[in-house]
């Protein structure tokens, strides 16, 4: 892991909620040693173990509902293969719920790289890239409904023009 991403974990203060991790991920491990988080709160389907993490894991809650469960969030951190299901809906809910910065692992060959950029920069949120995680900084930003309508017809007909593309090529 770049050092660069270390010193932001090791600055971090305030409550954290994780969505997707493993629980042997470094990035976790890094914030288990940070004493100046309040709360840690881990969404996930994958093996944990109660330990400074409180443990949502075995309760459903449906991603268009999770800025109404947490609402006091300074940052949260994703794994981008664990959510991109709900990528659409995550993107103007994770805006509104994170207060500070929002950081995404992603894969190396991940082809959607630039739309996933994209589609967090038309809110105005600045981004960053280090390694293979994307920091999003949401300071100060809020989702308007009209801009949400607006983005998710746009994201419609980008899905259908994926989808299309893929049937006729045949890949």
């Amino acid at each position: 892991m770049n050092n660069k991403i270390k010193v932001k974990l090791r600055n971090i203060k305030g409550n954290i909620l994780t969505i997707g991790f493993a629980p042997e991920n470094k990035l976790l491990k890094l914030l288990e040693k940070n004493n100046k988080i309040k709360e840690f709160n881990t969404l996930t389907n994958k093996g944990m173990k109660k330990g400074k993490r409180k443990l949502f894991g075995g309760k459903k809650v449906k991603i268009k509902n999770i800025k109404k469960k947490y609402k006091n969030v300074d940052y949260t951190f994703m794994e981008y293969s664990s959510v991109k299901i709900f990528f659409n809906h995550l993107i103007k809910n994770t805006i509104d719920l994170t207060r500070e910065e929002i950081f995404m692992v992603i894969d190396e060959n991940l082809d959607d790289y630039d739309e996933i950029i994209y589609r967090f920069k038309r809110y105005g949120c600045a981004v960053e890239v280090i390694d293979n995680v994307i920091i999003i900084n949401t300071h100060n930003i809020k989702t308007k409904l009209y801009k949400n309508i607006i983005f998710s017809i746009r994201d419609f007909f980008y899905m259908l023009c994926e989808n299309i593309s893929f049937v006729l090529i045949g890949s």
